[in-house]
Formats: structure tokens, C-alpha cells, sequence
């Protein structure tokens, strides 16, 4: 028997928010993850886990993560991005809801020092390498990108 290669899944949510006029983005700066600390992401992200579909992994990581719930049917893929780096193939799903029940509050504070929103123009300076680029291809509904192939 072949073995297959396997590529690795993450799952990412995006919210956003309008205030006097400007969009805004929910981000969260990571601590104590041995991987990218001390720098922003989305508000919520994380791996697929086996046996799981893509969106039930949003969902269970939007609630561990900034402890509010969201319903599948609210759920729009909005971009996916492939990349091939250092041997390795991650394949990242974005998706935006425009709902969720609940406040917003950090549910892992060991694993984040910040929650915040953020103008979309105005991004911090310490944001995750592909970050910028993820969140431009989903303000300009570019639903695909795939890099290092």
C-alpha cells in the first residue's frame, strides 16, 4: 500500500465590525504557544482534529477561544490559502460570520495576552507573516491563493 501525503488543515474565523464608519477586525496576540508569540492573528484559529468536519472545527474553536457560539448555517468560506513551505502543506480556511451569541472575552489566557479590534487600514505592525495578505484577499473577495508550489 501507497502511503498518501498529507497536508495539514487550519481553520481560521474572521469577524469584523463596523464603527463610525470604519471596518474592524477581531485579532489576538499570542503568548506561550512556542509559535509566533507576542504577535497578532486572527481572533480565532486553530487545527483540524480528527474526525472533525471543517466547519464543526470553527465552531468548537470560536468558542474555546473568544467564548461565544456560532451556528454552521451562519458560516461563509470566504478564502483558502495553500502553501508549501519547508516540506510541509498546510491548507488555511477562512471563513466570516456575521453572527454569534455571546460576549467576546479571551477563553484560553494562557495561550493569549490580548483580544482587540483593529481598523483594517490600520493593522499593528506585529502581525503574523501571511496575515496582511489572508485579510486583503478577504475584503477583495479573492477566495483562492496558493503559494510555494
Amino acid at each position: 500500500m501507497i502511503e498518501r501525503y498529507k497536508s495539514l488543515v487550519a481553520v481560521y474565523l474572521i469577524l469584523t465590525r463596523k464603527t463610525n464608519n470604519n471596518a474592524e477586525i477581531l485579532l489576538q496576540k499570542r503568548q506561550n504557544t512556542g509559535h509566533m508569540d507576542g504577535f497578532y492573528t486572527l481572533g480565532v484559529g486553530g487545527h483540524l482534529e480528527k474526525d472533525e468536519s471543517i466547519k464543526d472545527a470553527v465552531i468548537r474553536e470560536t468558542l474555546e477561544e473568544i467564548s461565544v457560539k456560532i451556528d454552521s448555517k451562519d458560516l461563509e468560506l470566504v478564502t483558502v490559502f495553500n502553501e508549501r513551505s519547508n516540506g510541509e502543506s498546510y491548507i488555511r480556511f477562512f471563513f466570516h460570520s456575521k453572527k454569534y451569541e455571546g460576549e467576546i472575552k479571551i477563553g484560553e489566557p494562557d495561550k493569549c495576552s490580548e483580544l482587540s479590534w483593529h481598523n483594517v487600514n490600520n493593522l499593528p505592525e506585529n502581525i503574523g507573516p501571511h496575515l496582511r495578505k489572508e485579510i486583503s484577499n478577504f475584503l477583495n473577495n479573492i477566495n483562492y491563493e496558493e503559494k510555494g508550489f
